[in-house]
């Protein structure tokens, strides 16, 4: 398995969150690394919250909810000072799986991401 399929989650991987958090956190710092392990506690919080958001779930987003222990709201998520952040960015993630639209141009990219290394 190659590190990019263990990063995001290729066979054998349960905790997708969990390995991008650490392997963000000293790269990036806490805040990055603590937003990117709450992907999957943002999503069960706003399946929970958001019927919306639940009805417009992909099937394979379904079925790795069910997997990742369905619907929920975990009070230590619903608290921490950073879980809007968190709540934002998995919004942000769901609506670029969208392969109609167009992402960010590449030089873009790198220059957020040479900002955030500093």
């Amino acid at each position: 398995m190659t590190n990019t399929q263990v990063l995001l989650g290729g066979p054998g991987v349960d905790d997708h969150s969990g390995l991008a958090r650490d392997w963000i956190t000293p790269r990036f710092g806490a805040r990055a690394g603590w937003l990117a392990g709450a992907h999957v506690a943002a999503k069960r919080h706003l399946a929970a919250v958001d019927p919306a958001y639940a009805a417009a779930l992909s099937d394979t987003s379904v079925t790795s909810l069910v997997a990742q222990g369905g619907a929920a709201v975990d009070p230590a998520f619903a608290g921490h000072p950073w879980h809007r952040d968190a709540l934002r960015l998995r919004r942000y993630d769901d609506a670029a799986k969208d392969p109609s639209v167009a992402g960010a141009p590449l030089p873009v990219v790198l220059e957020i991401v040479a900002r955030l290394a500093r």
